[in-house]
């Protein structure tokens, strides 16, 4: 013999389970972007962030629309600030990277929020870099989140 399911236990766990998968996903994100010509290959250079409940993520992206002789960045900063007492909570530099005869380059970093009590400053900040022939473009593009 089947047990009849009731309607209002069957939505409670559809809604829990929603609201549970919603509580672990990107909240908030955004992205900046800067588009040139570099020895006449369309280029652009992006940085992202996504904010979730425990931790953020920043992508660094340099493209372009046809394969180009170096691609990547000179430097990337991520960096975490706490807004009331104005204290870097995290901070790191990375070095250049890049890609040769490819049309892109593409990282990534996941932050877990560090501790401060009020609103928190979100960068991803630094120069992409971009080289065809004798072109050189080296646009910085900056992304900056509150939280």
């Amino acid at each position: 013999m089947l047990k009849k399911t009731h309607p209002k236990l069957i939505i409670s766990i559809v809604l829990a389970t929603l609201l549970t998968i919603l509580s672990f996903t990107s909240i908030l994100a955004g992205t900046t972007t800067k588009s040139g010509k570099v020895g006449g290959v369309t280029v652009r250079g992006q940085k992202s962030i996504y904010q979730s409940s425990y931790s953020w993520s920043t992508y660094l992206g340099s493209y372009a629309n046809s394969t180009i002789g170096t691609i990547g960045y000179t430097y990337w900063t991520i960096q975490e600030k706490c807004v009331p007492t104005g204290t870097v909570t995290f901070y790191v530099q990375y070095p250049g990277a890049v890609n040769y005869s490819a049309t892109q380059y593409y990282t990534g970093a996941v932050v877990n929020y560090r501790a401060c009590s009020g609103q928190r400053q979100l960068k991803s900040t630094g120069n992409h870099d971009f080289k065809q022939g004798s072109g050189v473009w080296q646009p910085l593009v900056e992304r900056i989140e509150t939280r």
